[in-house]
């Protein structure tokens, strides 16, 4: 985390965007890999949807940083 994350404010910043990546995440992965409300197994091209985690997680910790600079 950056020295602007380190606040009461930033770590609440951290947290939410952090759970909103994990919330956008997860519902992406229930789009792609149960779209009709059952198992799809899409092979090793489903590696590309493990992918889309922590380019989630990294933008929304530079998004936190962002926000908290901001605030600050």
């Amino acid at each position: 985390m950056f020295k602007t994350n380190r606040s009461k404010s930033g770590m609440k910043e951290v947290l939410l965007w952090g759970l909103i990546a994990e919330f956008a995440v997860d519902l992406i992965w229930a789009i792609v890999y149960y779209w009709n409300f059952s198992y799809v197994n899409h092979g090793i091209g489903a590696i590309y949807g493990l992918i889309i985690w922590p380019i989630f997680l990294a933008a929304a910790g530079i998004i936190a940083t962002v926000k908290s600079k901001k605030n600050n």
